[in-house]
């Protein structure tokens, strides 16, 4: 996989945080080394960075939160670019009907 980010101007910082970011879940990094490596001070601040270079940049990083394999990282093929959309997709129904339930809720004790 060629690294896009490469082909972006990218602010300093962006620049590190998804240098820090390798291919393949197997490889996996966690945001304290992220921050570690790029010399980032606030948690806050780096997932930022992260939010901007995905939304605003382009790259297709992954956050994975369970498994074997914890952390960031640039999906190797289109299995594991599946895998994670499945993920998310899961999390924004699991979102929308808390969502739901608490403006029901809500509504029925005031």
């Amino acid at each position: 996989m060629e690294m896009v980010h490469e082909k972006k101007n990218l602010p300093k910082e962006y620049m590190a945080v998804a240098r820090c970011i390798r291919v393949g879940k197997e490889n996996a990094i966690l945001m304290s080394d992220i921050m570690a490596i790029a010399n980032i001070k606030d948690r806050r601040y780096a997932y930022s960075i992260i939010e901007r270079l995905i939304n605003r940049y382009g790259l297709p990083i992954i956050a994975s939160k369970k498994g074997e394999y914890k952390g960031y990282y640039y999906p190797a093929n289109q299995s594991e670019f599946i895998e994670a959309i499945t993920t998310l997709e899961r999390n924004i129904n699991s979102m929308n009907k808390r969502h739901d339930s608490l403006i029901e809720n809500y509504a029925e004790i005031s």
